[in-house]
């Protein structure tokens, strides 16, 4: 847990930035339309541009290790804050856990690249041969993962807004909407991909994977972006956005914490514990729990 109270100010600021990094460069996938790959953004898989045999799979593939450190390495400053502050951030505390995961999973998507594009025909081929290496069949674990990391991560940070208090989360209000939007096009996704796995499906089912793919994608970038605005609002605001205010600090049984430059809280063991809003950073949070307000 974090005692002193620069380092509490520190920490937001930097994970602010770095999520920040990461949402510009988790959407790096936008500049294929001024690049000539040769893929298709219509059947073929954004991951696809890194794939082992693509020209520019050194570019695509370097800004996704980058959004993928950037992520992992914000959500373990804020997990600094979170931890072993009072139960109301348990949630909170799952949800940045699932942002590390993914920004993990996104680095080893690059380190277990696609041998090749299976949008194009020679890939089909030699996956119907089964002349493609362990690798390309690890990309699908890694994949996999990034995704269910990034939904739980939206799904937890999310339900831990509607508490309505001052906690290190994106409003409820950007949570629902990406939420179920990165929900909708990661079924359409996966529903569109049964023609590549074999299955036996419609003709209209057949392709087009790639568009809902890349807005699944493009709804991750545009989290990581809310995620970083939440931390800056939190610590400029006292906590005091869509996701809070005195209607739902009073439903809590809690003070409203927009109020002021002090907000109380109720420490574990039930002491009022007071802390002074943080206006050092651009992108603070002022921390909520029992560590706050300790010199």
């Amino acid at each position: 847990m974090i005692t002193n109270r620069s380092e509490r100010a520190v920490s937001p600021a930097a994970a602010c930035l770095l999520l920040a990094v990461a949402a510009v460069a988790y959407s790096s996938w936008v500049l294929e339309a001024a690049l000539p790959t040769k893929l298709s953004t219509i059947d073929g898989f954004a991951s696809e541009l890194f794939a082992a045999d693509q020209p520019y799979r050194w570019f695509f593939g370097g800004l996704d290790i980058v959004a993928g450190v950037c992520a992992a390495v914000a959500a373990g400053l804020v997990l600094r804050l979170v931890r072993g502050e009072r139960p109301g951030l348990r949630w909170a505390y799952v949800g940045w856990a699932a942002v590390v995961v993914f920004g993990v999973a996104t680095v080893l998507d690059v380190v277990f690249p696609l041998d090749c594009a299976p949008s194009l025909a020679p890939c089909e081929a030699r996956e119907l041969a089964g002349r493609l290496s362990w690798r390309h069949d690890m990309h699908l674990v890694t994949s996999v993962l990034a995704n269910a990391a990034g939904l739980v991560a939206i799904a937890a940070l999310w339900w831990s807004a509607r508490g309505g208090t001052a906690r290190p989360v994106p409003s409820r209000r950007w949570g629902a909407a990406l939420f179920w939007g990165a929900l909708v096009m990661t079924l359409a996704t996966m529903l569109l991909s049964l023609h590549d796995m074999r299955f036996d499906v419609p003709s209209f089912l057949a392709d087009g994977q790639g568009v809902p793919q890349r807005v699944q994608v493009g709804l991750s970038a545009v989290w990581l972006g809310v995620a970083a605005a939440s931390l800056r609002r939190t610590g400029a605001d006292g906590g005091d956005d869509d996701r809070t205010g005195g209607h739902d600090a009073a439903r809590a049984g809690e003070p409203d914490p927009g109020r002021a430059g002090r907000t109380t809280w109720q420490a574990k063991d039930g002491r009022p514990v007071s802390s002074s809003r943080s206006t050092a950073w651009s992108c603070t949070w002022s921390g909520t729990g029992a560590a706050t307000g300790r010199p």
